[in-house]
Order: C-alpha cells, then sequence, then structure tokens
C-alpha cells in the first residue's frame, strides 16, 4: 500500500511539474507575441530576457519556436538570441545567415534564399536594434528607427541557438545606476555616428553639438520608462530645449540617489530603498 501511494505522489509531482512547465512557456510565448520589435521598450524587453532566463535554456528555446511559428511579426529572435546566448565553444563561428533581401524593379521587396549563406562577423553580431549597458537592453536605433529583416526566416538562428549556444548563466541584473549607463551610451552612440562622417572633417564641433543634442534626450527617455513607477508626476518627462533636458535629468537622478534607488531581484523593477 504504501509503495502505491508513494508510485501515485511521485506520479502527481511529474504531472504537476510538467503543468507548471508548460504554464511557464506559454506565458513567455505570450509575452513575446506582445512587443513588437519596432515600438518595444527597454523595460518590456528585459521582463521577456528574465522570463527566457528563468525557463532555462531548453525551455527558452522551445518558447522561441512555438513564438516563431505562431507570430512572425513580433519581437524576432534576432533581437533576443544575441542578447541571451554566447557561443558554447569559442572558437566556432557565429551563425550562419541564408537569406536576403533585394528590392524589385516597382519597389518591393523579393526574399531570396541564398545558397551563398555566409558566417556573421563577431561586429555583426554585436550591430543590434538593442545593447546591453549594465544589464539594461537599451534601444541603439534611436536616430534612424530598427532595421528590420522584413520577412526573413530566423529559425535558423534558434537553431543555432539550440546546438551552438549557451544561454548566459548569470540571470540579468540591471545596474543600479542606469542614469550612468545611459551616459555611456550616449556617448558611444555619438562616437558611432562621428566615425561614419567620410571624410572625417565633416563632423564638425557643431555637427556633434547638434548629434548629442537628438541623441541625449531619445536615450534619456529609455530611464525614464524604467522608472516612471516610481515619478509621480509624469508630465515632468516632457521638455524641449538642450537646457530643461539637462536640468531635468539632474534632477530626477538626484533624487533616484538620494531615496537609494536599486534593482530589486524579486519584483524586478527599481525601487526606492530610503
Amino acid at each position: 500500500m504504501l509503495f502505491v501511494i508513494t508510485v501515485f505522489a511521485v506520479g502527481f509531482a511529474v504531472y504537476r511539474h510538467q503543468l507548471d512547465r508548460e504554464d511557464a512557456i506559454q506565458q513567455t510565448v505570450q509575452k513575446l507575441r506582445e512587443l513588437d520589435e519596432f515600438f518595444a521598450r527597454p523595460e518590456e524587453l528585459l521582463d521577456v530576457l528574465l522570463s527566457l532566463q528563468d525557463l532555462g535554456q531548453a525551455d527558452a528555446i522551445e518558447a522561441l519556436r512555438r513564438h516563431h511559428k505562431l507570430d512572425l511579426g513580433s519581437l524576432k529572435p534576432e533581437v533576443i538570441i544575441p542578447l541571451l546566448f554566447e557561443r558554447r565553444n569559442p572558437s566556432e563561428k557565429f551563425p550562419r545567415r541564408g537569406g536576403s533581401i533585394k528590392i524589385d524593379e516597382d519597389g518591393i521587396p523579393i526574399i531570396t534564399k541564398s545558397s551563398k549563406s555566409f558566417e556573421l562577423a563577431h561586429e555583426d553580431w554585436g550591430r543590434l536594434d538593442f545593447v546591453l549597458m549594465g544589464d539594461i537592453p537599451f534601444r541603439t536605433d534611436v536616430l534612424v528607427g530598427a532595421i528590420s529583416s522584413f520577412g526573413i526566416d530566423m529559425q535558423y538562428l534558434i537553431d543555432w541557438a539550440d546546438q551552438h549556444g549557451r544561454m548566459r548563466s548569470n540571470p540579468l541584473t540591471p545596474s543600479d545606476d542606469p542614469f550612468s549607463q545611459a551616459d555611456n551610451l550616449i556617448e558611444i552612440l555619438v562616437q558611432k555616428e562621428v566615425d561614419s562622417k567620410q571624410p572625417a572633417t565633416l563632423a564638425t564641433l557643431e555637427f556633434v553639438k547638434s548629434l548629442r543634442e537628438q541623441i541625449t534626450p531619445l536615450v534619456q527617455r529609455q530611464v525614464y520608462g524604467m522608472i516612471d513607477h516610481l515619478i509621480s508626476d509624469k508630465s515632468s518627462f516632457r521638455r524641449d530645449s538642450p537646457a530643461e533636458t539637462a536640468e531635468l535629468w539632474w534632477r530626477i537622478r538626484k533624487t533616484c540617489a538620494d531615496r537609494g534607488m536599486r534593482w530589486d531581484v524579486k519584483t524586478k523593477q527599481y525601487v526606492f530603498h530610503n
């Protein structure tokens, strides 16, 4: 009798685990479907990344596969996988891109399935619409908008992550100081635009100043989005002039520092400690 009860208890525990596992996968798939690659905010993407990490690599891959089959129009694997996966063997190449887009004479995109697929170089793997700065997924396409892989089947990326990739082992833990991370990103983006100018003389002091004034509020708003639940007056995020933008940034930054703002692992959001 005891044996039967033990077997039943073990069987029920396994069944309960499978139900919980399936529910967690489905919830993550739903989060993926609700995100749009063109408009996803850092806090929304971070929630999805954390959910995928909670699943573990095998179930995260399963969630990505289900999402990819259901909906090609929302957040694509090319955004998720480079943020969460690295090569198991550093000597291996990055995944192959097996298709491309050509524009026909009527201006319509045509998807090609090229046999001349090529491995992504390290700089291509890192050329993302999002980048992790202090474990915060900031948008980097703040000037020109997202570069979509419209219509290209990204199944190859999921297969690569499954067969050759390794999910980062440490949970994403956003920096307690997102303001400094944003400042660093602003300088990186400004320098990137300056370096792209040919000849270099086109990058005048006036150009750099104007560029920084464009990029700064676009990056700073991403931080405001992650802490807006801590700020009562949402209208205070809206400023027009560079001077007002700088004053607002300094004031909110000081408030958060004075109140000991930090990332809370349990609630997965920023909280005031003091």
